[in-house]
């Protein structure tokens, strides 16, 4: 930087005072200016400009910082947008540092909230919820009482995750009333496989190269009576001919059909479809292996049929499948698009799927 007197945004002049340091052949200044308060908006964004008041071939070179929103702009017959910060510090009365970083409610162990910036939250290991709020916006840190679904049938309010999961129930969301949510979306019930049905599974499964007319998806169908966001689902894998386990799975296919023809044609879901590598695994002690797959897709309302697919190899490792569950409206479909197991592309069956939608 050079010697000179600035105007700041505010539209207040103001002198500089400065203290010089010497780089090689580059002197360099620090400028501090003082001005009359400007009223600022908790949330807004601001913009402050420094504009050089010397002759046109006196430049001013003003150094970059440590990234903040990595956002600044400099006007050279055109304004233009930069990927990085500004040296310069604003003091507002808001922040403990007297640099602008913005505070906001941290939540710490034991359920405490201070109001720290997001850099302190983090080195305290607490969870940062947010610019410019209080601790009351964040509920002081306590946990929001929810619905809590327990099977098809059951619902109790005013359970915190934490309560609604030491019960092993299934918590639908902080704020949320039992009467307005639909318990429904789970067949499979308790960690301990009391709905599961434990001789039955039906084959899902994507095997090698050599046997892929055989690969075959068991879906079972789903309605929503508004748009609704899924979170997650959730199934029982078991297995048979040499079935050892879900180490040697390599992936798993989760689809979204919007009939059973679609799945029948394809086993990529029409409307939807994603391969997880590796599930989440919750607390299980019934038949089989509970997995979960997380994924974030919004579904408009109307009837949707669900399915998770193993890749699994044959010949190492026998035939996956999904076991079946006492929970649901009594029917479930299998789809065969390539014909390997002779009864089509696809067949209806009766039972119920073990699969759990968790949705928003």
């Amino acid at each position: 930087m050079f010697a000179g007197p600035y105007e700041v945004s505010a539209g207040v002049s103001a002198t500089g005072e400065y203290v010089p340091s010497g780089i090689g052949d580059l002197v360099q200044y620090e400028y501090s200016a003082s001005h009359d308060p400007v009223k600022v908006q908790a949330g807004e964004c601001y913009w402050i400009s420094v504009t050089n008041m010397t002759t046109g071939t006196c430049f001013w070179l003003w150094e970059t910082a440590p990234a903040g929103d990595q956002r600044s702009a400099q006007y050279n017959e055109t304004w233009g947008t930069s990927d990085y910060d500004l040296a310069f510090c604003v003091n507002i009365d808001i922040a403990p540092d007297a640099c602008g970083v913005f505070t906001g409610p941290c939540c710490l162990a034991g359920d405490v909230c201070e109001l720290l910036s997001a850099l302190d939250c983090l080195a305290a290991e607490g969870e940062y919820n947010g610019d410019n709020l209080t601790c009351a916006d964040a509920n002081n840190c306590q946990p929001i009482p929810g619905a809590c679904c327990f099977g098809l049938d059951t619902c109790y309010d005013s359970l915190t995750d934490v309560e609604c999961d030491a019960f092993d129930g299934l918590f639908m969301g902080g704020n949320t009333v039992c009467a307005d949510v639909n318990c429904g979306y789970d067949q499979i019930g308790m960690p301990d496989g009391s709905m599961i049905v434990e001789a039955e599974t039906t084959a899902s499964q994507i095997f090698e190269a050599a046997n892929e007319a055989y690969n075959i998806a068991t879906l079972d169908n789903f309605t929503f009576d508004s748009q609704t966001t899924i979170t997650s689902i959730e199934t029982v894998i078991d297995g048979w001919n040499g079935y050892g386990g879900l180490d040697a799975v390599t992936n798993y296919t989760i689809s979204i059909y919007s009939s059973v023809d679609a799945a029948g044609a394809d086993l990529v879901g029409d409307v939807y479809s994603v391969d997880i590598v590796t599930p989440d695994f919750p607390n299980w002690t019934g038949p089989g292996s509970l997995v979960k797959f997380d994924m974030s897709v919004a579904l408009p309302a109307g009837e949707y049929y669900f399915a998770v697919i193993p890749w699994n190899n044959y010949g190492e490792n026998g035939q996956t499948g999904i076991k079946g569950s006492t929970n649901g409206d009594g029917s479930f479909y299998q789809a065969n698009p390539n014909g390997g197991f002779g009864f089509g592309a696809w067949q209806q069956g009766n039972g119920n799927s073990a699969y759990r939608v968790n949705v928003e």
